[in-house]
């Protein structure tokens, strides 16, 4: 699955932070970045918690978030706008994000679908059978389509 990040300034220059994250239309998390990033002036130092790196290592590449790494399949800059990147990563590792950036406490979920959402202001983890129940399949870049009855 592609993970959507906000990383790039209106101009596309990186921040040296991510400031929102974004699956698809299913859940959109601002971290404590964005107003620095929104009030007049240059933006802020990146803060401790949004700092981010797209970096190759001894174990391949890899998304870092503060002191985390996740592995990621690929890696694509200005997706939709000059603002995004998408970074792609296993189904479970992209729950796992979410749940790390959740227990931090300075990320908010400000949209999403309304189990993911209830579950994130209720403090529970998001779980992988979450996505799946919403038609993602492990290794699928996009939800799979639902069948229909005939």
């Amino acid at each position: 699955m592609y993970v959507q990040l906000a990383t790039n300034d209106d101009a596309g220059n990186h921040l040296g932070s991510v400031v929102l994250i974004e699956i698809d239309d299913l859940i959109t998390l601002e971290g404590p970045g964005l107003y620095d990033i929104d009030s007049d002036g240059p933006p802020a130092d990146p803060c401790d918690e949004c700092e981010y790196q797209a970096a190759t290592t001894e174990h391949g590449p890899r998304l870092r978030i503060k002191d985390r790494t996740w592995p990621v399949s690929g890696y694509m800059r200005y997706t939709g706008n000059v603002c995004w990147d998408a970074a792609g990563l296993a189904l479970a590792d992209a729950v796992d994000l979410l749940n790390y950036l959740r227990g931090l406490k300075t990320w908010d979920c400000t949209e999403a679908e309304h189990g993911l959402y209830a579950k994130w202001h209720a403090g529970e983890d998001l779980t992988v059978a979450d996505f799946e129940r919403l038609g993602y399949i492990e290794g699928a870049a996009r939800p799979a389509s639902p069948v229909e009855n005939t």
